[in-house]
């Protein structure tokens, strides 16, 4: 898939995921389909999610909420990472396409709304970050799929070390002695 340059744009340095889908009006229809196909009781929660929901998250200063005009049919990516600096979590976030960037605002106070200058693309995120130098490489690649993912393995493995190596040492269960020889 080809993923907009403004997207790679909006993805912060340090990012370690990213999930595509080149039409939010598409991946929307599949969720419905595939909840009404496994639990018929799903589908309508299904069916309220996607981008009716995204354009209740974005509203235009002093509009209602919901007058955030996102492009329902437009792109749109989630990333992870890189870490809060004010909390050592990963930052997630959303980014998306509206009509009219200039005046849009985030409607949950706890989200951040990063614009990139010229477009009317944003990013809606958990927590503040900078836009980065230079554009992530995480969209290059992807698959042309509903829903597409990259993941810098390498670099979601550094960042969450500390929590593997944990997890990994509570795992270790001593041996007997003389169960194993020390040839194996």
């Amino acid at each position: 898939a080809s993923v907009p340059s403004e997207i790679a744009r909006l993805v912060p340095e340090g990012a370690f995921a990213m999930v595509y889908s080149g039409s939010m009006t598409s991946l929307h229809q599949s969720m419905v389909r595939t909840a009404s196909a496994t639990d018929p009781q799903m589908a309508m929660a299904a069916s309220m999610m996607g981008p009716p929901m995204l354009n209740m998250l974005v509203k235009q200063d002093g509009g209602a909420m919901g007058s955030g005009g996102v492009r329902l049919d437009g792109a749109v990516a989630a990333f992870l990472g890189p870490m809060s600096k004010a909390n050592g979590e990963p930052i997630g976030g959303l980014i998306f396409e509206v009509k009219d960037a200039s005046n849009l605002v985030p409607t949950q106070s706890d989200s951040h709304l990063v614009k990139l200058p010229g477009t009317n693309w944003v990013a809606l995120s958990d927590h503040a970050y900078e836009l980065p130098d230079t554009p992530s490489s995480l969209g290059e690649g992807m698959f042309n799929a509903t829903l597409a993912m990259n993941i810098d393995q390498a670099l979601a493995v550094e960042t969450f070390k500390p929590q593997i190596n944990a997890m990994m040492s509570m795992m270790q269960m001593p041996m007997p002695t003389g169960s194993v020889s020390d040839e194996e």
